[in-house]
């Protein structure tokens, strides 16, 4: 798909059309990662992270697993 890029204000921007937006998630004011590739600008839609909040909810009696042992100390985490 060809577009052109655009002044806006002292930066250029780039309309993306609502369809191939929507075909990786974008919505109006979605975060995204730029970021060079060699010579080829990419946008990448930002990968969205669990909040602790909700993770922490997620903890059930059934799923806590036992504390592992990994041998004795090694350096100055025994201090």
């Amino acid at each position: 798909m060809r577009t052109r890029l655009r002044q806006w204000g002292k930066s250029m921007g780039v309309c993306i059309p609502r369809t191939l937006a929507a075909e990786v998630g974008l919505r109006d004011d979605s975060p995204i990662e730029l970021r060079l590739d060699g010579a080829t600008i990419v946008i990448e839609p930002c990968v969205h992270l669990p909040r602790l909040g909700d993770l922490l909810e997620g903890i059930r009696p059934d799923n806590v697993h036992r504390e592992v042992n990994t041998g004795p100390a090694a350096g100055d985490e025994a201090s």
